[in-house]
């Protein structure tokens, strides 16, 4: 991409210094460095060099501590708007939901299946309780950093993150009880049913989705929003 280039790298680096919504921040990089690249060119069209017109081009366009500041007032009011909350929500959803998958992958790779493997963990307690662990952790942390880096300033910070986490967990809970409703034939309205043939019996779909694991992975998501709603970034100001 061209805000990679060497000459303009620097100077768009500090104009997003403050921005810490990284869709936000790529897409004012992008802009940033079209802008230098058309503006030389033009100006090298104008008999300078190459090198002399990539200076007065980063010249032209100021001081990068004013666009600094412009830069993180436009993203700051940005960051209020009813689109941005949905586009921050949608980007922390599929962050968590990568996550699930990247760390259900990564368990396997090391051994953890269901009962073969280095690790089985149907019939053992103590992984059961590391493999439903992580898999709640790594992806709702994960979840929990990038929205809250999509909330800077509001006053409902704390809501929003919160709010997030638990349709991420709302999602991941019903994905595991339709799925396996489907599978075993059993009706999603019997949940008692479903809930115990999904951890128990001889061929469970998630051994570690037991009524302790649902209830825990709750209150986790209700203290990750709190934790992460209420955590200072590098921009942080008195709310709004």
């Amino acid at each position: 991409m061209s805000h990679r280039e060497p000459w303009m790298k620097n100077f768009v680096s500090q104009c997003v210094a403050s921005i810490t919504d990284p869709t936000y921040r790529r897409r004012l990089e992008g802009e940033l460095a079209d802008h230098l690249e058309e503006l030389a060119a033009n100006l090298e069209q104008s008999d300078l060099s190459p090198d002399e017109a990539r200076e007065r081009a980063l010249e032209e366009m100021g001081d990068p501590k004013e666009l600094r500041e412009a830069y993180r007032q436009a993203w700051l009011r940005h960051s209020q708007s009813l689109r941005s909350v949905l586009q921050t929500m949608t980007a922390g959803w599929c962050w968590m939901a990568g996550g699930y998958v990247l760390t259900m992958f990564l368990l396997g790779l090391a051994g953890f299946r269901y009962d073969s493997g280095a690790y089985p963990i149907q019939g053992h307690p103590g992984r059961l309780f590391v493999y439903g662990g992580l898999l709640f952790l790594i992806p709702f942390f994960t979840g929990a950093l990038r929205l809250s880096r999509g909330f800077p300033t509001s006053r409902h910070r704390v809501k929003l993150v919160t709010a997030g986490l638990l349709a991420g967990w709302l999602a991941e809970k019903g994905a595991v009880m339709v799925l396996s409703g489907w599978i075993y034939g059993i009706p999603f309205w019997r949940c008692s049913e479903l809930l115990a043939r999904v951890h128990g019996g001889g061929d469970p779909t998630a051994p570690w989705f037991t009524p302790v694991y649902i209830l825990g992975t709750l209150a986790g998501s209700l203290l990750l929003g709190i934790l992460f709603g209420q955590k200072k970034t590098a921009v942080e100001v008195p709310r709004l």
